[in-house]
């Protein structure tokens, strides 16, 4: 018989987080992400549009970051780089991704997300073996 399971360290309500690539160091050494300008127009995610926000990092998931600083709020877009290697979307001039800044920490950053509840197999009336149908 084996057994998976979480051991929670931290946990936090109420933050801001990034995927790990979003966070940048800068020449001075502090942290950084690039956050789309208020002014940006909808839709278009030229690195123009982007201004550099210093940050304070704090706890980390296996993806995510969490962030904190002046002028960060729910719902910023923020620049996440892709691979160097070319994709489709290079072909047309695109090399970044954004990130929508949502509330509280992604799943599997504090919390349990698998309550313990259940004893595994299927979901019921999702399939498995039907008792009686004989």
């Amino acid at each position: 018989m084996t057994a998976k399971c979480s051991i929670i360290l931290e946990e936090a309500e109420g933050v801001l987080a990034v995927p790990y690539d979003a966070v940048h160091t800068s020449k001075d050494g502090s942290k950084v992400i690039y956050v789309q300008k208020e002014s940006a127009s909808e839709g278009e995610d030229a690195a123009s549009d982007y201004e550099e926000v210093t940050v304070t990092v704090g706890m980390e998931s296996d993806y995510y970051v969490e962030v904190s600083g002046d002028g960060l709020r729910e719902g910023m877009r923020v620049l996440i780089p892709t691979d160097e290697t070319v994709s489709p979307s290079e072909e047309n001039g695109e090399k970044d991704t954004a990130f929508l800044f949502g509330g509280g920490m992604p799943e599997g950053m504090g919390g349990n997300p698998h309550e313990g509840k259940g004893n595994g197999g299927p979901p019921q009336n999702m399939g498995g073996s039907q008792k009686g149908n004989n």
